[in-house]
C-alpha cells in the first residue's frame, strides 16, 4: 500500500474530506443488449454519460483468449485492457485513457481499477473497474469517467506560486508549523458543470492546530477550484498498554497483561545518541544483549514499534552503567504509553489478515498518534489515525475506537487511495462511518459502540431515518444496521456475513451508494455467474438490507422463463420439456398448454416444472406455452415443436403440389469444430437448430476484437454449415494465428433464453 509521507502530528482532530469526486451526477437506467448481443442494464451517470455500472452482463474471459486458471499479476492487466476496450462504446471511454491501478485477487475474485489519464495526467476522481470471478465470468463493470476531457496541459503559474496561493488560503496564527505533505502533482480537475482546469494539488498541514487541507490551484488562472479538509473523523474511544497492559475494551476494567506481539526490537544508545548496539526479544519476552563497549553510561531503548503499528513517541529508556551484568524488567502502560493502542491495532490489522478476508493490504507500518490533543476523539487519514482526550476521555483506551479508526484506512486502501465520501455524497460518508462501526461491533461481538453510544441492533431505515448533510455517524446506523443484521444466526453466520460485507468492498466498480452497496453484496454471494437463479443467500441478503433497512437491490432480474427441450419430435413419441425460471423470488406456480397446428385456443396441460407430451398428428406444427407466477410477477414463454412422420422427412399437402418439406431436425443445438483444423485458406463451420431462430456467427482474435460476421439472421431449424476464407469484414487476410468463432441464437418465442458456444481454431498461412 502507498503511504503518505508526513511530520510527526501533534493536537486536534481531523475532520470529513469536502470533495473528492467533485461532481455527483444523477443515475438513470437504461436497458439494452451490449457488445455480445446480450440483455443488460446500464445505471447511466446523467452527467457525463458513463455506464456508472453494467449489470447483467456475465462474459467469461475465455473468449477473449484467456483462462482464469491462468491469470495472475502479469498478464491480469492485458486481459483487463482487452476487456475495456470491448465494453467502450456503453463505458464512453477506453483503455487508451485509463492506467491500471490496482489489480488484487483474494483467491476467488479478481478485483481490477484503472485511473484515467488526460495527456498522461490522472483525471481527479475518475475511474473504471471490474470484477473476474472464480469461474472467469465478468460479474461486474463499470466507469466513473470522463469522456470529453479538454484542457491545456501547459501551465501558466509555477509550483511555487501554487503553494504560496494555498498558504494565503490555510490561515492559521502558527504559520511556521504549517508544512507541505507531498510534493506538489499536476492534475486534470473537473468541476460539477463539466468544466476542466489544469490544477495543482496541494496539501498543506499544521500542527499546532492538527490541520490539514487540499488545494486544488487553476494552474492557468492562479484561482482555488476547491478544497477538502484530509483527515476523517470518528467518535471512538482508544486505550493503550504494552510489554504487559492493555484494556480489554474500554478505559477504568482490569487490564490484561501480555507479551507484545511483533514488538522485537531492542537498541543500546550512548550518551551522544548513537546506536552501539541492538538486540530482539523472543516469544516469551525475554532479550538478551551482549555488547562490547568502552566503561560508561548507557540506555536501553524500546519504542512502541512493531510491523503493523508504531505509537509515535513512546520510548522506554533505562538509564545504566556499563561495569557489571544489569538486568531490568520494564512494561509499557496502558494508558499514555499507548500500549492499548498498540494491542487492539494488531488485532484489527490480523482480523483483516486472517480468515475469511485474507487481505494483505495493510500490511504496512501504521503510524498511531495519542494525546493528539484536547480537542478530538479518534481520526483516519488514510494512512495513520490520531487518538486525543476530548471531553477528558482517554479516546484511545476503547478497543471499538482503535477498530473504527483503523477500520478507516483499511476502506480508504480498498477504494484505491480515497474514503467512499465525497462532496455531497451523503450516502458515502454514512457508508465510512457505518461499515467502520460494524467491523468494530463484529471483533468484539457486540453491537454496542462503546463511549458514544451508537447501537447497530435497532432497525433503522432508508430513506425515512437517513438525512442528506446529516451526522453521518448517525445516518450509517442505517449500513452498518444492515450488516450486522446479515450475520446474526437468523441471516448467513458471523462468518459469511464478514466475508460478503468485505468482499462487496473490495468489489470494482466499487460502490460509492446504500445500492451499489446491496448490489455487491448480492455479487458477492453469487456462486455461479448468474444471478437468475439467485445466490446461495440471497433471502437473508434482502431481509437484512431491503427488509429491516430499506435498502433494494437493482441487479436481480425480473422474472422471466424460457421453455428447454426438443423443437421436432416424431409422431408418437413422448417428449418432455423443462421451464427454466430466471430472477423473481419465493414460490414458482406453472401453468402449462398447448396449442394444436389448425387450432386458436390452447389446452391446459400440467402445473410442474417439467411437462411431458406425446404428439400423435404427424407433420404438424405446434406450440407449446408455459405461464410462471413468481412473487408477484409473471413470465410467459412459446415453444414449437414439428412433429415428424419418420426418420427423414415428410411432405405436406400431397406428393405433386409443391408442398414444403419438414426436414429430420436436431435434437438440440450444437456448433461443432471445423474442418479442416489447423487451415489454410478456407475451412467449414457446421452447426445444429432444433428449432428456428436469429442466428449471429462471429469470428474474433485472440485478445476479442471482432474480426468477420459470418452470420447474421433468421434461420430455419436444420442442420447448417458456412465457410470462413481467412478473411476480415473489409476483405483483408487475417494474420496467422488462433482465432475464436461464436455462434449466438436466439429462438423464436424465446426472448430471454440464448444459446450461446464457443471454440478455437488455427489458421496458419
Amino acid at each position: 500500500m502507498r503511504t503518505l509521507k508526513r511530520s510527526r502530528l501533534a493536537v486536534f482532530l481531523a475532520c470529513f474530506m469536502i470533495s473528492s469526486l467533485p461532481a455527483i451526477a444523477q443515475i438513470s437506467t437504461v436497458d439494452t443488449t451490449d457488445q455480445f448481443g446480450e440483455k443488460v442494464r446500464v445505471e447511466l451517470n446523467s452527467l457525463t454519460g458513463t455506464a456508472h455500472r453494467i449489470w447483467w452482463s456475465n462474459p467469461n474471459i475465455e473468449i477473449f483468449g484467456f483462462s482464469r486458471a491462468q491469470l495472475n499479476e502479469r498478464n491480469v492487466a492485458a486481459l483487463a485492457r482487452a476487456i475495456l476496450l470491448s465494453y467502450q462504446d456503453l463505458l464512453k471511454v477506453g483503455p487508451d485513457h485509463l492506467s491500471l491501478q490496482q489489480a488484487e485477487t483474494d483467491g476467488d475474485n479478481w478485483y481490477i481499477s484503472f485511473e484515467q489519464r488526460y495527456k498522461n495526467l490522472p483525471v481527479y476522481g475518475a475511474s473504471a473497474g471490474l470484477t473476474i470471478n472464480a469461474e472467469g465470468k465478468i460479474i461486474s463493470i463499470g466507469a466513473d469517467a470522463y469522456p470529453e476531457v479538454q484542457v491545456s496541459t501547459v501551465p501558466s503559474i509555477s509550483e511555487e506560486q501554487a503553494e504560496e496561493i494555498a498558504r494565503t488560503e490555510f490561515s492559521t496564527a502558527e504559520m511556521d508549523t504549517v508544512f507541505l505533505r507531498k510534493p506538489i502533482p499536476l492534475l486534470v480537475f473537473p468541476d460539477s458543470s463539466l468544466g476542466y482546469h489544469l490544477a495543482y494539488e496541494v496539501e498543506l498541514q499544521s500542527n499546532l492546530p492538527l490541520k490539514g487541507i487540499r488545494y486544488f490551484v487553476d494552474a492557468h488562472t492562479g484561482s482555488m477550484v476547491d478544497k477538502e479538509e484530509i483527515f476523517k473523523d470518528g467518535t471512538w474511544n482508544i486505550s493503550g498498554n504494552v510489554s504487559g497492559q492493555y484494556w480489554p475494551e474500554t478505559e477504568n476494567v482490569n487490564t490484561t497483561t501480555e507479551v507484545p506481539k511483533y514488538l522485537s526490537a531492542l537498541s543500546i544508545v550512548n550518551i551522544l545518541g548513537q546506536t552501539v548496539t541492538t538486540g530482539t526479544i523472543n516469544s516469551s519476552g525475554n532479550y538478551s544483549i551482549t555488547f562490547n563497549a568502552a566503561f560508561g553510561t548507557y540506555f536501553l531503548k524500546s519504542d512502541l514499534k512493531g510491523s503493523w503499528i508504531k505509537v509515535n513517541n513512546v520510548t522506554h529508556s533505562f538509564q545504566f552503567t556499563s561495569s557489571s551484568s544489569t538486568v531490568h524488567n520494564f512494561q509499557f502502560s496502558a494508558g499514555n504509553e499507548g500500549y492499548n493502542v498498540y494491542h487492539h491495532g494488531n488485532v484489527v490489522h490480523d482480523f483483516f489478515k486472517g480468515s475469511p478476508f485474507n487481505y494483505n493490504g495493510m500490511d504496512y507500518q501504521m503510524v498511531a498518534e495519542i494525546n493528539a490533543g484536547s480537542g478530538i476523539n479518534g481520526a483516519a487519514n488514510g494512512t495513520n489515525i490520531f487518538f486525543g482526550t476530548q471531553n477528558n476521555i482517554l479516546w484511545w483506551g476503547a478497543s471499538d475506537v482503535v477498530y473504527h479508526e483503523y477500520t478507516h484506512n483499511t476502506v480508504y486502501h480498498l477504494y484505491g487511495n480515497r474514503f467512499i465520501g465525497s462532496g455531497s455524497n451523503y450516502q458515502g460518508f454514512a457508508m465510512d462511518e457505518g461499515l467502520s462501526d460494524y467491523f468494530a461491533a463484529t471483533i468484539n461481538a457486540n453491537s454496542f459502540i462503546n463511549l458514544v453510544n451508537r447501537d447497530l441492533s435497532p432497525n433503522k431505515r432508508f430513506p425515512e431515518d437517513f438525512t442528506n448533510g446529516g451526522d453521518p455517524h448517525t445516518n450509517g446506523l442505517i449500513i452498518g444496521g444492515a450488516a450486522w443484521d446479515l450475520q446474526q444466526p437468523s441471516g448467513v453466520g458471523v462468518n459469511t456475513g464478514r466475508k460478503l460485507i468485505f468482499k462487496a468492498l473490495q468489489m470494482t466498480p466499487h460502490a460509492f451508494n446504500f445500492t451499489d452497496f446491496v448490489n455487491n453484496v448480492i455479487l458477492a454471494d453469487d456462486n455461479n455467474g448468474t444471478l437468475c437463479d439467485q445466490t446461495p443467500n440471497t433471502s437473508a441478503i434482502l431481509t437484512a438490507f431491503q427488509t429491516n433497512h430499506g435498502i433494494s437491490p437493482t441487479n436481480l432480474p425480473s422474472l422471466s422463463v424460457t421453455i428447454s427441450g426438443p423443437g421436432s419430435i416424431q409422431a408418437g413419441t413422448q417428449g418432455t420439456w423443462t421451464a427454466n425460471v430466471c430472477g423473481g423470488s419465493g414460490t414458482i406456480s406453472y401453468q402449462w398448454s398447448v396449442r394444436y397446428e389448425g387450432s386458436s385456443n390452447f389446452t391446459n396441460l400440467g402445473t410442474s416444472q417439467n411437462q411431458s407430451l406425446t404428439f400423435f398428428d404427424e407433420c404438424t406444427i405446434n406450440d407449446l406455452k408455459v405461464d410462471v407466477v413468481r412473487g408477484g410477477q409473471s413470465a410467459q414463454d412459446l415453444h414449437t415443436v414439428i412433429v415428424t412422420n419418420g426418420p427423414i422427412f415428410c411432405k405436406r399437402g400431397g406428393e405433386d403440389s409443391g408442398a414444403e418439406e419438414l426436414a429430420q431436425i436436431p435434437d438440440k443445438f450444437d456448433l461443432h469444430q471445423n474442418y479442416p483444423n489447423p487451415f489454410n485458406p478456407t475451412t467449414e463451420i457446421k452447426y445444429d437448430l432444433p428449432q428456428p431462430g436469429e442466428v449471429t456467427l462471429t469470428i474474433f482474435n485472440i485478445v476479442g476484437q471482432r474480426v468477420r460476421t459470418l452470420v447474421d439472421g433468421p434461420k430455419t431449424a436444420g442442420y447448417h454449415s458456412v465457410r470462413w476464407d481467412g478473411k476480415d469484414d473489409f476483405g483483408n487476410e487475417v494474420a496467422s494465428g488462433v482465432y475464436v468463432y461464436r455462434i449466438r441464437v436466439l429462438p423464436n418465442g424465446a426472448e430471454s433464453r440464448l444459446f450461446e458456444s464457443a471454440k478455437k481454431m488455427t489458421i496458419m498461412r
